[in-house]
């Protein structure tokens, strides 16, 4: 299981590897394991990490060709700094391991030998991958029948997929649906709801924020006329909007959806799949939505022709 986070020019990756999934799964306790984390670490935080400003060297890709050429095998100069490193994204790397689905993991105490470098490659003349491996106290929650997130995440997929093929309305669709809601609530509460909770509202942000993206699109497109823009009257996703938070989303929908993406009137034609923009072939805005998603960490399904449904798989 992987989860990404990109920010700037760089990148965070969290993997479980086989064997932490397995000691996880077969102890059942809380305790420290060991997680793979990879950074592309582009050349806004290199300028930073490196100094660069502050040194001889006139660029970034200077300052590395230098260390790599002055470290044997070009690993030695990105030892010394993998504690820096995890400093740097010590936030980010938490935040993805919380959204595993295991519950807290603290990464602040790291054994001896910790973290420990894995690969080191050199992706462009100013941005690097690094691969180390660091511990985690991983606080598993002490309830009654606790099961693997990765089995949980593959059983609700199931389910919602199945539910997706019922007719709209039908009974035996609402109670899969209902099934979800409650299953989905307790494990909120066994595992950790305010990380869950956090989740949802980073995505919301994050599909607001493409919406302005589109309206600043068109406004641009038709020579900067502001009646295309955000709030014009010729606005494309105006009408469109995201409902968050347990409390909003069943105050309109009983899908049981962590977070719904509506558009019911002009936005329509924009995101779904029976709307102008689909049936001329242009599905980009309705893909890059569906991305943010996966991006995020969950399954995404139409819930009707005017709305998505996220379902958080973290947990």
């Amino acid at each position: 299981m992987t989860r990404t986070l990109t920010a700037s020019s760089s990148s965070v990756f969290v993997e479980v590897p086989y064997s932490t999934q397995k000691r996880i799964e077969d102890s059942h306790r809380s305790g420290n394991f060991e997680f793979d984390v990879t950074l592309d670490i582009g050349s806004l935080y290199l300028g930073h990490l490196l100094r660069v400003r502050s040194s001889r060297f006139t660029s970034v890709a200077e300052a590395l060709d230098w260390r790599d050429k002055q470290s044997k095998g070009k690993r030695l100069w990105v030892e010394s700094y993998l504690n820096e490193m995890l400093d740097l994204f010590h936030e980010d790397i938490e935040d993805r391991l919380g959204n595993l689905g295991y519950g807290y993991i603290d990464i602040d105490d790291q054994r001896v030998g910790y973290p420990r470098l894995l690969k080191y490659e050199r992706l462009s003349p100013e941005k690097i991958r690094v691969t180390f491996e660091v511990q985690g106290r991983v606080e598993i929650p002490e309830v009654e029948e606790w099961s693997s997130p990765f089995r949980y995440a593959s059983d609700r997929r199931s389910l919602i997929r199945l539910a997706s093929t019922m007719e709209k309305g039908s009974e035996e669709r609402r109670a899969i649906l209902a099934g979800l809601k409650v299953a989905l609530r307790n494990r909120r509460q066994g595992f950790s709801h305010k990380t869950a909770a956090r989740n949802d509202k980073r995505l919301a942000a994050a599909l607001l924020k493409y919406l302005r993206e589109i309206q600043d699109e068109s406004q641009e497109r038709m020579g900067g006329d502001p009646a295309f823009g955000r709030g014009g009257k010729y606005d494309p996703v105006s009408d469109v909007g995201v409902w968050v938070g347990k409390d909003e989303v069943k105050r309109y929908s009983d899908s049981g959806a962590d977070v719904i993406l509506h558009y019911d009137g002009g936005g329509h034609d924009v995101f779904s799949d029976h709307g102008d923009y689909a049936y001329m072939g242009l599905r980009d805005y309705r893909d890059h939505v569906e991305k943010l998603g996966e991006k995020y960490g969950y399954d995404v399904e139409p819930l009707n022709n005017w709305s998505l449904g996220y379902y958080y798989k973290g947990l």
